[in-house]
């Protein structure tokens, strides 16, 4: 049975396992605005869990076909789950942090293996003549700006000088790719297919999960960081406010899961905002309003991605 569920393993599970790990974290910071610190521990006890889970059959499934991950890889919605694989992994190292010694640091930099080799195997993709039109999709942030979340783990396990030079560098590969995809976020047709309209939420997701990382320096020049990333972010949330019904036309499809991480940033960036802030019952009612909204569109989006497993209309080619 193992070897027939590894072979069809989805590899669209894990932008959601990286929005379940980024809410996670986020509900962590909500721990000195309100949330119980139970709720926090157990939502990233079964988001790790599961991402363990996940990746053991994913890489089952890599072992009975290496060459599975190009077909994966290959429909532009797709383009970035392989990245999200490694960022979900960084994540889990922050969840860990120091008190998990020599195991967080593991766990952190196997995840930054994973995003490397993702972003090798990508480029190959996109440089293929095989590859499908349009090349250019904002999946691509993940591949080519995911070490983002480097931050959020590294600091605190002792790498904070590699952390924030692959922050720099994340930024810069944001600025040049967003760039290139705001000519495609224009012309985008109201009749585009179902599965290329989520990933538009991966617009605002540099903003937000910028924050976040910047406010794991916890420097001065940092807070004003997550203020500012914040603040640009809240604009691009507006904007795919009104075209959420739009994107979610035609439900659940692989690709929903792009709805997520920029959900659970979102909520996280909001919270460390507040309290750099000063927090106060208005502020922290704030953080807590935004942490109920990503916790509730993250949970929406992993229950109907169990269900659609369950019926076995999410499952690899």
């Amino acid at each position: 049975m193992f070897r027939t569920v590894a072979a069809r393993f989805p590899i669209a599970v894990f932008p959601i396992l990286l929005g379940l790990m980024g809410m996670g974290l986020a509900l962590r910071r909500g721990v000195a605005a309100g949330v119980p610190v139970e709720v926090s521990e157990l939502w990233l006890g079964a988001a790790s869990a599961l991402l363990l889970v996940a990746s053991v059959f994913y890489a089952a499934r890599l072992a009975l076909n290496p060459m599975a991950i190009f077909r994966d890889l290959a429909p532009p919605p797709a383009r970035g789950a392989a990245s999200a694989a490694g960022m979900a992994w960084m994540l889990w190292g922050a969840a860990l942090g120091p008190e998990g010694g020599r195991f967080a640091v593991f766990v952190w930099a196997l995840g930054l293996m994973i995003h490397w080799a993702a972003l090798g195997v990508s480029i190959r993709i996109l440089t293929s003549e095989q590859t499908p039109a349009p090349k250019l999709v904002p999946g691509l942030y993940l591949v080519f700006v995911g070490q983002i979340v480097a931050p959020y783990g590294g600091v605190s396990l002792g790498y904070a000088g590699l952390s924030l030079a692959l922050f720099v560098s994340a930024l810069l590969a944001w600025a040049v790719l967003g760039a290139l995809l705001l000519k495609t976020v224009r012309n985008i047709p109201a009749g585009a297919p179902h599965p290329f309209r989520p990933g538009l939420a991966i617009h605002l997701a540099p903003f937000v999960v910028g924050a976040g990382a910047a406010a794991s320096f916890g420097a001065e020049w940092s807070q004003n960081a997550v203020l500012a990333l914040t603040a640009l972010g809240v604009p691009v949330a507006i904007w795919l406010l009104r075209r959420a019904r739009w994107m979610a036309e035609g439900g659940f499809n692989a690709a929903w899961g792009a709805f997520t991480f920029p959900a659970a940033a979102s909520a996280g960036a909001i919270t460390a905002s507040a309290q750099i802030l000063g927090g106060g019952t208005v502020l922290n009612a704030i953080a807590l309003i935004a942490l109920a909204a990503g916790a509730a569109v993250v949970l929406f989006v992993a229950w109907a991605a169990v269900r659609a497993l369950k019926a076995g209309k999410l499952k690899a080619s």
